[in-house]
């Protein structure tokens, strides 16, 4: 068994780990919520899940290594320093995964409001004889390359602090969903996966719809409610319930469900438990004020064909693969250039 296949075969051993759940892992998603009460034990479990489907599956994993041909290729050992985000459930991990299969060093700086759950991965991992593989730091030092995701008013200082070494910086992006109008109740109640999951803090989150002129809300709004359970957490509540005062205060014309708010604004990134909505004609219309903003979307959901972009069907904007890397840059041709 070659060394890429050893690395292979304990990250298909993480993740049965991870499907099986044992105590430590179980006291990792407590110590989560605990500290973070936007990771509720259902959020994490949801993206454990998909790490574990997505990420850590066998034969999706040996169709990764093939299309990169890790196989015939030898990279030299790097030390590669990590700034996580934290925006969902041990978001970070995928982008560790990639330096991990490359043969690569971790240096890895965790979020206070995510520092449970990938060490506990780490934990396992040195199980299999990886311990090496791995450092959880404070302060990144000694690193030939650095890997950050960050919000945006932050990105200015992070390019210049690592302006000397190879490095990927990426920004916290916005995704946004296409409506005909004519879509099924299925299909809008799909959407509201891609707008409620992780309360809307992911990138991948939908935070503003397309819509035609003269849509008809009713069976978005509708279709909404079918989540209104979101409102009984304390922090989407307080959300919901300033924003909501700050439209009737303001007199800003909008719909509202019982646990969201939609209003007219070009922007793409809304406030917790609201949703922006912009009016189109056709579809050039469509694609031009599309076009501008491909720098600032994450995804585009949508149950039509709209060449050339790459569009996600509503319901998994949230179950992100191997090859779908955050802001579109190829994690895995940066490490194995280093």
């Amino acid at each position: 068994m070659t060394l890429l296949q050893q690395r292979l075969a304990a990250l298909v051993a993480l993740g049965k780990y991870i499907e099986q759940e044992p105590k430590e892992l179980e006291l990792a998603i407590l110590q989560s919520y605990k500290a973070n009460q936007w990771f509720t034990p259902e959020n994490t479990r949801l993206a454990l899940e998909n790490i574990s489907q997505q990420f850590l599956q066998q034969e999706k994993l040996e169709q990764f290594i093939a299309h990169y041909k890790l196989g015939e290729k030898t990279a030299i050992p790097k030390t590669v320093g990590f700034v996580l985000s934290d925006q969902t459930p041990a978001e970070g991990f995928q982008d560790i995964i990639y330096s991990f299969l490359v043969g690569h060093k971790s240096l890895i700086k965790l979020s206070p409001k995510d520092a449970f759950l990938i060490p506990a991965f780490i934990k396992f991992l040195a199980t299999q004889g990886y311990e090496e593989h791995f450092e959880i730091v404070k302060k990144l030092k000694g690193y030939d390359a650095v890997l950050v995701s960050s919000t945006k008013e932050k990105v200015k200082l992070f390019e210049t602090y690592f302006k000397k070494c190879p490095n990927l910086i990426r920004t916290n992006r916005n995704s946004v969903a296409v409506l005909r109008g004519d879509e099924s109740d299925t299909a809008l109640k799909q959407l509201g996966v891609d707008v409620f999951r992780y309360f809307g803090l992911s990138s991948r989150n939908v935070s503003k719809i397309y819509i035609p002129q003269n849509y008809n809300f009713v069976p978005l709004q509708e279709a909404m409610h079918t989540y209104n359970d979101i409102i009984h957490h304390n922090q989407y509540k307080n959300n919901f319930d300033y924003n909501f005062t700050l439209l009737i205060l303001n007199k800003i014309p909008h719909k509202a469900t019982g646990s969201l708010l939609f209003y007219e604004r070009e922007e793409l990134a809304s406030r917790v438990a609201c949703i922006h909505f912009e009016y189109y004609d056709k579809e050039e219309d469509l694609k031009n004020k599309l076009q501008p903003q491909l720098e600032n979307i994450e995804v585009i959901a949508a149950e039509i064909k709209l060449p050339p972009f790459k569009i996600i069907p509503f319901g998994q904007t949230q179950t992100p693969t191997l090859f779908d890397f955050k802001n579109g840059m190829d994690v895995m041709t940066f490490l194995l250039g280093l």
